[in-house]
């Protein structure tokens, strides 16, 4: 997360003050009705990821494709798999890089699917 641009954003937009306010007043779903620029914000939604378990499910489509994001979101949140897009689930050096970041994000994806790749330490 990129500490100084998200400070700058929340100095420039109040859109976007307003909705880290929210994030912090334990505001559940802020995204949801959120405009389109606010849920495609990597720091915004790095940020909500700390509070809001369910964010995910909020942010833009785009987002949700980003495998680089995604890894970096199960730094804070564990529910990547639960919105990450459909493409992505049979992607298993994505997945195994998912579970490195974060063992929690295992408890969300199939078991026997897991069970068949190989070892991160064999790649």
């Amino acid at each position: 997360m990129d500490f100084e641009k998200f400070i700058e954003k929340i100095n420039s937009d109040k859109t976007y003050k307003s909705a880290v306010k929210e994030i912090l007043s334990n505001n559940p779903c802020v995204l949801h009705d959120a405009p389109e620029y606010l849920r495609n914000d990597k720091e915004l939604v790095l940020f909500a990821s700390r509070y809001d378990r369910l964010v995910g499910e909020h942010i833009s489509s785009e987002l949700k494709k980003d495998k680089d994001f995604l890894i970096e979101f199960s730094r804070y949140n564990h529910t990547a798999p639960y919105f990450m897009d459909n493409s992505l689930r049979e992607d298993k050096e994505f997945l195994l890089n998912l579970i490195k970041r974060n063992y929690k994000t295992l408890l969300l994806l199939d078991l026997d699917y897991i069970l068949g790749l190989k070892s991160w330490k064999q790649q």
